[in-house]
């Protein structure tokens, strides 16, 4: 996620950076996620995992029930707890999308109480 953070002159996240998500080149996000589908024949990358938060019934608006199921499907949350990012497998015995995973969303979420609505506006870009 660094480099997302440097296409998009961030340094952290804060209620802002669903804006920046949406302002980020399409084609610094294509290059980041034919990368990972690449180098991990095709099990990873913001694509898969947007095909899966659709598949589930997810749209750009946030919805905790679909927000969990997504959690579930990759990998992030079990039975509607969500995982420390140390808890996050990275390799590739993990499941379909669990990766690129978000190390701050990690945080954000079991420590400060936020949603995935960034990821949300990732996972809804017309561009991926």
């Amino acid at each position: 996620m660094g480099v997302i953070y440097k296409a998009t002159n961030r340094k952290g996240v804060n209620a802002r950076w669903h804006k920046d998500i949406d302002n980020l080149p399409c084609t610094d996000l294509r290059t980041i996620n034919q990368l990972w589908l690449d180098y991990s024949g095709g099990k990873f990358g913001f694509s898969v995992q947007k095909k899966i938060y659709h598949r589930l019934g997810g749209t750009r608006h946030y919805n905790e029930e679909i927000w969990i199921a997504f959690g579930d499907a990759v990998g992030w949350c079990k039975g509607g707890s969500w995982l420390w990012h140390d808890h996050i497998t990275y390799n590739t015995s993990a499941p379909v999308g669990h990766l690129p995973s978000f190390r701050f969303f990690f945080y954000f979420i079991v420590e400060v109480g936020g949603d995935g609505g960034f990821i949300t506006s990732l996972l809804s870009r017309e561009d991926l």
